[in-house]
């Protein structure tokens, strides 16, 4: 997922795979569902989680910028 335009926004983040983040934000875990994410997360930008849920992130990730955490746990 290559986030470039806009600010991305999303119900959730499982899996595997890479979230390119190039000086945007990217949200997720609006659903509130608990689950873990193997991948990589890379670039400039924001990594946001928001609700209830918990997210369990596994993967090494180059990112440079902020982490945050709105709702839920980490």
């Amino acid at each position: 997922l290559r986030i470039r335009l806009d600010d991305e926004a999303i119900g959730n983040l499982a899996g595997s795979g890479e979230v390119a983040l190039e000086n945007r934000q990217f949200l997720f875990g609006l659903d509130g569902a608990d689950t873990a994410f193997a991948g990589r997360v890379t670039g400039r930008g924001r990594f946001v989680k928001d609700g209830a849920g918990r997210f369990e992130f596994a993967g090494q990730s180059t990112l440079r910028g902020l982490v945050q955490v709105r709702g839920g746990t980490l």
